[in-house]
C-alpha cells in the first residue's frame, strides 16, 4: 500500500497538489515540469515523454512493466539507441508533489527496473520497454552469472597453476 506523508495528506485536501514526474533511464534524467528539478543531486531537464499505463494511479498498485515514450528525439538519445547503449539500464520512475508556491512536498519512488531488450526509434519517438526488477520471475529465480567483467579472478581455459616451486617435478594441475 501507498504511504504518503501527513503534509502530502494536508495539501491534498486543500486541492493545492500539482504532481510531476521524473524519470531516469540509465544517465538521463528528465521530467514533465516546464523547468529543470533537482532530486538527490541529479538535474531533470524538462522533456516530452509518456509513462506506461498504470504508474499515474495513486491507489498503492505497483507497475510490472511497459513501455516508455519519449519525444521529441534529439541526436543524443538517437545515438544511445542506435549505440545500443540504453540496453539494461536502471530505469526509475518517481511522483513528486508541490503546493501552490512550488513548494517540494514529497516525493516517492513509483517504480524500479531495467531496459527490457533493445528500445526503438523513429523520426517521431523513443519506444523503451521496461520491466521491474521485482518482477515474478526474478523472485522466483534470482540468479547470479559468474562472467570476468563481474568476478576478475576467473582464469582463462586451459591455465597451468603450478603449486610450489617450479622444480620440474609434479605438482602441476
Amino acid at each position: 500500500m501507498k504511504t504518503q506523508s501527513a503534509a502530502l495528506i494536508a495539501e491534498q485536501a486543500k486541492l493545492s497538489v500539482t504532481t510531476f514526474w521524473l524519470l531516469q533511464v540509465g544517465s538521463y534524467y528528465f521530467t514533465d515540469y516546464h523547468d529543470n528539478l533537482v532530486y538527490k543531486g541529479d538535474t531533470y531537464i524538462p522533456f516530452p515523454f509518456k509513462l506506461p499505463e498504470g504508474v499515474k494511479t495513486s491507489d498503492g498498485s505497483t507497475l510490472d512493466g511497459g513501455e516508455i515514450k519519449l519525444s521529441s528525439v534529439d541526436l543524443t538519445l538517437a545515438s544511445a539507441v542506435l549505440n545500443n547503449t540504453l540496453k539494461n539500464a536502471e530505469v526509475y520512475i518517481y511522483e513528486q508533489w508541490f503546493d501552490v508556491n512550488m513548494t517540494l512536498i514529497d516525493t516517492e519512488l513509483r517504480f524500479a527496473g531495467k531496459v527490457d531488450g533493445r528500445p526503438s526509434l523513429n523520426e517521431m519517438n523513443i519506444s523503451v520497454t521496461v520491466a521491474a526488477h521485482l518482477n515474478p520471475w526474478t523472485q522466483r529465480f534470482p540468479r547470479r552469472r559468474i562472467t570476468k567483467t563481474n568476478f576478475p579472478f576467473i582464469l582463462p581455459r586451459n591455465t597451468i597453476i603450478t603449486w610450489g616451486r617450479n622444480t620440474g617435478g609434479g605438482g602441476e594441475y
